[in-house]
């Protein structure tokens, strides 16, 4: 077991007034749009309101800054949740980090990131940083990935 001196936790609540922290890229014109919406199965209404995508067959890019940290000699774990509503054929909902120098409102596909992760159709992992791929397992609804520097 492992003590840690830092833990960056950050537990993005989403409210009607998302628009001030999240920005939508421009870089193209047809990014289908956000909605805040609890979707069509939820506990409570309000309090499992999250961001949805509104268009089928689109690419969605938005972004939103977080406070600088550091996890030198720490682990680090990020994780997020996604629900997906529909069967999807192709694709799937991911996150990357990108570099602090990112012009949100040109976010788009080939903008440089550090790592990506999430759940998409191929399963995988990206971590342009350390340069590595990682198949994950496809054959559970619910995986973890921890990436560390060691």
């Amino acid at each position: 077991m492992h003590a840690f001196n830092f833990i960056f936790m950050s537990h993005m609540h989403i409210s009607d007034t998302w628009r001030s922290r999240w920005v939508e890229s421009k870089h193209k014109s047809d990014y289908g749009k956000f909605v805040l919406s609890a979707g069509k199965f939820y506990g409570d209404a309000k309090k499992d309101k999250g961001l949805q995508t509104s268009q089928d067959a689109h690419f969605y890019a938005l972004s939103s800054r977080f406070a600088d940290f550091s996890n030198k000699d720490q682990p680090l774990v990020i994780q997020f949740t996604v629900k997906h509503e529909q069967s999807i054929d192709c694709g799937g909902g991911y996150i990357k980090l990108f570099p602090s120098d990112l012009k949100q409102e040109d976010m788009h596909g080939d903008s440089t990131y550090n790592i990506m992760f999430g759940d998409y159709l191929n399963n995988h992992f990206i971590d342009e940083h350390f340069k590595h791929f990682v198949l994950l397992d496809t054959q559970d609804d619910l995986t973890c990935f921890v990436s560390s520097r060691s």
